[in-house]
């Protein structure tokens, strides 16, 4: 399913009924599963190749190694 792209696709969605099919219950299932799942931290290798993301507003700096 595309995002609508612009007020009126938006507005002509809101009009269609929302289906709740076997579909989207296992996909929830599963994103629930996922979040509720413990996460495994490590230590990086030597050799692995490692991103920092920064945010920067007035009131705050903030980072996450990748």
């Amino acid at each position: 399913m595309e995002p609508p792209k612009s007020y009126n696709e938006i507005r002509q969605a809101s009009k269609e009924p929302f289906i709740w099919d076997a579909e989207c219950a296992e996909a929830f299932a599963e994103l629930k599963e996922y979040l509720r799942s413990p996460k495994l931290l490590t230590r990086p290798e030597g050799t692995e190749e490692l991103q920092l993301y920064l945010a920067v507003s007035e009131g705050a700096v903030s980072n996450v190694l990748v």
